[in-house]
């Protein structure tokens, strides 16, 4: 059975335009690999030692690779406080025989971040993650 030509050339038009929707689906996918790869390579280099990137529009960081060296264990709450120009955020605390342990945060704008451990208002340790210099 044979289908009448106006049929015909509406299928051959949409069997065009599902070229022309193909590759525009290829070219997206491209550039949603260009992205992730991107991004992958911003995680690895956050991971091994480097900083992560800060948005232009971010505000200025809250604590630094610099500050963060410069606190040492034993150093009071106040002493860190002073020395990052920023209180941190109290996270957790907890009382036990008599030893009052509390942990602070300070994050930055783009994830990266310092986080501080008292016992009785003495630094018992740090860590950081991707702090900038």
């Amino acid at each position: 059975m044979r289908q009448p030509r106006s049929f015909a050339g509406v299928i051959a038009l949409l069997r065009q335009e599902r070229k022309w929707v193909c590759f525009a689906g290829i070219g997206i996918a491209l550039l949603g690999f260009i992205g992730i790869f991107a991004v992958s390579q911003q995680i690895t280099g956050a991971l091994s030692g480097g900083s992560l990137p800060q948005s232009p529009f971010a505000p200025d960081a809250i604590v630094t690779k610099s500050q963060f060296d410069q606190i040492s264990e034993g150093m009071t709450y106040e002493q860190v406080a002073a020395i990052i120009g920023h209180r941190g955020n109290e996270i957790s605390r907890v009382d036990i025989g008599g030893i009052d342990t509390v942990m602070y945060a300070w994050q930055n704008s783009n994830g990266s971040n310092m986080n501080a451990m008292f016992q009785n208002d003495r630094l018992e340790s740090k860590a950081q993650f991707g702090l900038p210099d």
